[in-house]
């Protein structure tokens, strides 16, 4: 009996090791800085108890993808496995293409990592919907950007933009509507001038300035000049005279004093011009 006992306190003394390193093995809380932005998994970091071999998993920070080595660690005797686990900043890569849509880079040829931002601009004639900047996250590029044909209207007469006192005289009026880059051109009515371009064209912010038509100032007329009447009156005078100076009588009986001009006469009597 008392052989059996000692049998017995001997196995166990033999086992209290084996349970002491058992206990001595667990691992402590699992790393939480870790470099070249690894991070543990959402489970690892709830996870409060890490009994010999338990396997935590590791993954890569926001905005970075694993570029090597394992993604977990394993407590062994007490202590973690050497991280392996290799992130590296994500690209996004070219973004799609879309009909007239190009794009600048903000940092250069490469800037299509991770927080990157990139300019979306479309070709000439075209207007840019939605998105100016598109920006390269996590689960790839942001942004959402159409291009839309730039039009200033229907290509009908009754629509296009009136000139008071002036008419349209060329218009592009055999499509449907005006595009970017269209003119229309103009001139004023009868006693009107046109200041200001003649042609108005649809632009990206619309059409350009009208011109305008101003009434034409009319020219004073010219006030001839006035030139001293001449006149002579042919009369039968009878006269004394003293001189070219006299009283004379003429055929209406009225009496003038004037220069006379004396023309011979056959029947006596003198003919004067009165001037």
């Amino acid at each position: 009996m008392v052989r059996a006992k000692r049998s017995m306190l001997q196995s166990l003394m033999t086992l209290a090791p084996f349970f002491l390193c058992t206990v001595k093995a667990e691992c402590p809380t699992a790393p939480t800085e870790l470099d070249n932005n690894v991070i543990l998994s959402d489970e690892a970091v709830v996870q409060n108890e890490f009994p010999d071999g338990s396997v935590v998993k590791l993954e890569c920070d926001n905005g970075y993808v694993p570029e090597e080595g394992n993604n977990t660690i394993t407590c062994d005797s007490g202590s973690w496995t050497k991280v392996e686990l290799r992130c590296t900043r994500k690209n996004c890569g070219p973004p799609k293409v879309i009909p007239h849509l190009t794009f600048e880079y903000q940092n250069g040829e490469n800037g299509t990592y991770f927080r990157d931002r990139i300019r979306a601009i479309c070709e000439p004639g075209f207007q840019l919907v939605g998105s100016g900047h598109w920006q390269c996250l996590n689960h790839g590029w942001k942004g959402k950007s159409a291009c839309k044909e730039i039009m200033c209207g229907a290509a009908q007469l009754d629509t296009l933009p009136a000139l008071e006192n002036g008419r349209i005289i060329k218009a592009p009026l055999d499509k449907e509507h005006i595009q970017f880059g269209d003119s229309i051109q103009y001139s004023c009515s009868d006693d009107y001038h046109l200041t200001g371009n003649d042609t108005i064209k649809c632009t990206e912010n619309g059409y350009t300035e009208l011109p305008k038509c101003e009434v034409t100032a009319q020219r004073p007329s010219k006030t001839p000049k006035k030139e001293p009447i001449e006149s002579s009156v042919s009369a039968l005078l009878i006269c004394h005279c003293a001189g070219n100076r006299g009283s004379y009588d003429t055929q209406e009986g009225s009496n003038k004093m004037g220069k006379l001009t004396k023309r011979k006469s056959d029947n006596f009597q003198d003919h004067f011009d009165v001037v």
